[in-house]
């Protein structure tokens, strides 16, 4: 009886430990995502280039107008920071699903970076992500917002 006590207890201090690790593992991976977005904003700060395609961005009338307004290596530029945008979603998305990612958190900062690329995404040519679940998080957001929804490449 005391063997099977002290393995009862041993299971549950497994358990407890297992629960501490995901929380401390969770808290990472915020503090990475955190640490990434800043770094992203920093790098966009410091840049060269990108304050005149924000200038741009911010004088043109719709998204259209704006990507119509980019010189070929603006335009060069923005479809590779789509595509990580893209990429970040997706990863934040795959997060989210697996209970990583806080709800309130999914629910407004990676609904609005969904936002801000699903209003260029359709003008930056044939980029479709892969995942049928994940292009559907984002046409939900699309339609929630009356903004453009992306094609399924089928």
């Amino acid at each position: 009886i005391i063997a099977n006590v002290g393995v009862l207890v041993g299971l549950l201090l497994l358990v407890f430990e297992i629960r501490q690790n995901t929380d401390v593992m969770q808290a990472q991976m915020a503090q990475a995502r955190a640490d990434n977005r800043i770094e992203k904003y920093r790098d966009q700060i410091d840049s060269d280039y990108w304050p005149a395609i924000g200038v741009k961005r911010d004088s043109a009338k719709s998204p259209k107008e704006w990507i119509d307004s980019l010189t070929a290596e603006e335009h060069q530029r923005v479809l590779s920071h789509t595509l990580l945008e893209l990429n970040d979603l997706r990863i934040q998305y795959y997060l989210h699903k697996q209970g990583y990612l806080d709800q309130t958190l999914f629910d407004t900062s990676t609904e609005s970076q969904a936002m801000g690329l699903m209003q260029v995404i359709t003008y930056m040519g044939d980029i479709r992500p892969s995942d049928p679940e994940f292009l559907a998080y984002l046409n939900s957001v699309a339609r929630k917002h009356h903004l453009p929804t992306i094609e399924s490449s089928k």
